[in-house]
């Protein structure tokens, strides 16, 4: 079968060798997990169909990583691209970043929507930044290596956070400050996150002896979750206030976003903040401060960090495409802001 010049990709090679286009892409990467033999046999190939030829020798060197974020402020991304950067050129890998709102994101799975390289099939691996559609995450894992920042999904790599510690420091971090009824708020069985930190708050009130209340608990919409306005305009807002009335005087937010929302609606219904009520927020990102609102207590982690350990295992993950799934989380600190003060009785 003929190939015309234009359709000379990794699929092409892969198919006239009968080998899988991953294999194809570490051959051309010289990746040490491929025999001598085939990378031998793929090049050849490639020569033969002039695919060096348009793609030149870059393509032996180079990795395209394919960077996907799914957020309504894309200046989100921020700390995490810096990460991602600092690792990048060390690592001999191009950088792709493609942002999309969270209503387009299944358009990645449309080959007329997606970006050159995943048309080309050019992209070595994939880096998810926020919340993705698990199916969404199951198609690209089948087709590309795939790591996931903060947020987890059955069977891909993913580089978080130890949420337990943290909460624990959240809570125990609150009683110290004289408050003993402790809501959680953002609770979205949507989010990994979002579960992971509900279980911890259930665990660190244990440890401090405080009783697990479900009328504490405020489930959040996964739209919620990622907007900075939508608290304050739905009801979300009117039943921490409910509960203020009934004696629960501080919320751990499940993510600094719904935080700053929690806060501004609080806020615009008269509530003082922390002299009425103290909240925390979660992974705190100080490019996302909202003007007007107080420095919010929350754990702090290295951003920067957890980017460049998902290009290291993204890396990682196709050089050794049979190694078992990873987990690395990364640990937090408390850090106290101005939305958390002692309470005198």
């Amino acid at each position: 079968m003929g190939f015309a010049k234009r359709d000379i990709n990794l699929a092409a090679i892969a198919q006239r060798l009968g080998i899988s286009i991953s294999t194809v892409s570490r051959a051309l990467r010289g990746a040490k997990s491929i025999h001598p033999t085939t990378r031998e046999r793929v090049l050849e190939e490639a020569r033969a169909l002039g695919y060096l030829d348009t793609h030149r020798i870059t393509a032996v060197n180079t990795r395209n990583i394919l960077v996907l974020s799914q957020a309504r402020q894309s200046n989100s991304d921020s700390v995490y691209m810096a990460g991602l950067s600092q690792a990048a050129v060390p690592l001999k890998v191009n950088l792709i970043s493609h942002h999309y709102m969270p209503e387009n994101c299944y358009r990645i799975l449309d080959s007329k929507s997606q970006p050159v390289a995943m048309k080309t099939r050019d992209t070595c691996g994939v880096i998810l930044l926020h919340q993705w559609p698990e199916e969404v995450v199951c198609v690209l894992s089948e087709n590309l290596p795939v790591v996931s920042l903060v947020h987890s999904y059955p069977g891909v790599d993913f580089v978080g956070i130890d949420d337990r510690t943290g909460m624990l420091e959240l809570v125990a971090h609150l009683v110290s400050t004289g408050r003993t009824q402790i809501g959680f708020f953002g609770f979205c069985p949507q989010m990994s996150s979002s579960c992971a930190r509900f279980g911890v708050y259930v665990e660190a009130l244990a440890a401090q002896q405080l009783p697990f209340q479900i009328d504490n608990v405020i489930r959040v919409t996964l739209e919620e979750a990622s907007s900075l306005e939508l608290v304050d305009r739905l009801s979300t807002g009117k039943l921490v206030s409910a509960r203020l009335a009934a004696g629960t005087t501080a919320w751990i937010c499940s993510t600094q976003i719904l935080a700053y929302s929690l806060c501004q609606s609080l806020q615009k219904e008269g509530f003082a903040i922390p002299a009425d009520v103290s909240l925390a927020g979660f992974h705190g990102n100080m490019h996302l401060q909202p003007t007007g609102l107080p420095f919010l207590t929350t754990t702090s982690v290295s951003s920067e960090e957890l980017g460049a350990a998902a290009l290291k295992q993204v890396i990682s993950r196709i050089e050794k495409p049979r190694q078992s799934c990873r987990s690395i989380l990364f640990p937090c600190s408390l850090l106290k802001g101005e939305s958390t003060a002692f309470v005198h009785s």
